[in-house]
């Protein structure tokens, strides 16, 4: 690092455009002309960043598209990993905060502050903010995978406690009690028990009325949706409406000491007809289950979601 280039704000010109990217790479000779064009083409019907795109649905190495963002913006690529980065700047900014927005801060170089990204977009967009925090601010190049490697390895207490307490206490189980909760269950057993013993008849009366309430309530719900829907012909006659641009759906599937349910539910992910680069997989594991991982990671080493996208580009043919 003896000679260092990082962008200001006002090196993110206009007429590095939305092709800007694709002509890196086809210079580079790691896109084709054709590619290119549908790959734009995408991006812009479906609202989606270009780099997701090409990376997802045309396989193009992260790497590649940082390292062409780098020549691009002018800017220097940092792997956060090797040169770390000052922990007061990344703790000022929050770990989680990093994680969800893709900015990590990393080391002051006289008054300014270097903020690695894969994002030009987003950093351009959280400039003011960055600014207001930590005083004038550069951008670097960098890949997610070595943002979320470095905040995992230096961090990962943080994003735990974040993630553990994301919701609200109201609404969260966190002062669920088990021990309570199972002495009051063995309480109403045994007051259930003594009255059978003591009221046998009354109780099977009372317990016979409470089943055959139930069984009136679910029928009579059964009958007005039934009602409800022959009641609509309106139904039957309205097209089928489809969005001008989808929505990016996040799919959390959790498993715990899964072997052979891991294959066969990621073969089934794989058929989901659903854009690539709108659909994120990610499988929710325990961290000391290595059973699972080692049977729903890819033999290659990259993860599972990598793994899955990889296969469904390769089924579309590119």
């Amino acid at each position: 690092m003896a000679q260092t280039r990082f962008s200001s704000l006002s090196t993110l010109t206009p007429a590095r455009g939305v092709s800007a990217l694709c002509k890196q790479l086809i210079h580079e000779e790691l896109l084709c002309a054709d590619h290119a064009d549908q790959a734009e083409d995408i991006a812009i019907k479906g609202g989606q960043r270009l780099a997701d795109v090409l990376a997802i649905r045309f396989g193009v190495a992260p790497l590649s598209i940082a390292e062409a963002y780098s020549q691009l913006f002018q800017t220097q690529m940092v792997n956060p990993q090797e040169a770390l980065p000052t922990p007061s700047l990344v703790h000022k900014f929050g770990p989680a905060k990093a994680a969800k927005t893709g900015l990590l801060p990393w080391r002051m170089i006289g008054h300014d502050t270097i903020i690695l990204t894969d994002k030009p977009e987003q950093f351009e967009r959280a400039c003011d903010d960055l600014t207001r925090t930590f005083g004038p601010v550069r951008m670097g190049i960098t890949t997610t995978e070595h943002i979320e490697k470095y905040l995992i390895a230096h961090h990962q207490n943080c994003l735990v406690r974040a993630a553990e307490t994301k919701v609200p206490l109201a609404q969260s189980s966190r002062n669920w009690q088990a021990r309570r909760t199972l002495i009051g269950g063995i309480l109403v057993l045994g007051l259930l028990i003594a009255a059978s013993l003591l009221w046998p008849q009354l109780t099977f009366g009372v317990f016979c009325a409470w089943a055959t309430l139930i069984l009136i309530l679910n029928t009579g719900f059964k009958v007005a949706a039934a009602a409800a829907h022959l009641a609509d012909k309106n139904m039957q006659n309205i097209s089928r409406v489809t969005p001008a641009r989808l929505p990016k759906i996040s799919i959390l599937v959790p498993l715990f000491r899964e072997t052979e349910i891991a294959d066969h539910l990621l073969e089934r992910l794989r058929e989901i007809d659903y854009p690539r680069e709108l659909l994120d997989v990610c499988l929710v594991t325990e961290g000391d289950d290595l059973t699972t991982r080692s049977a729903a990671f890819c033999p290659h080493g990259c993860g599972p979601s990598s793994c899955l996208m990889a296969h469904c580009a390769q089924s579309h043919g590119h």
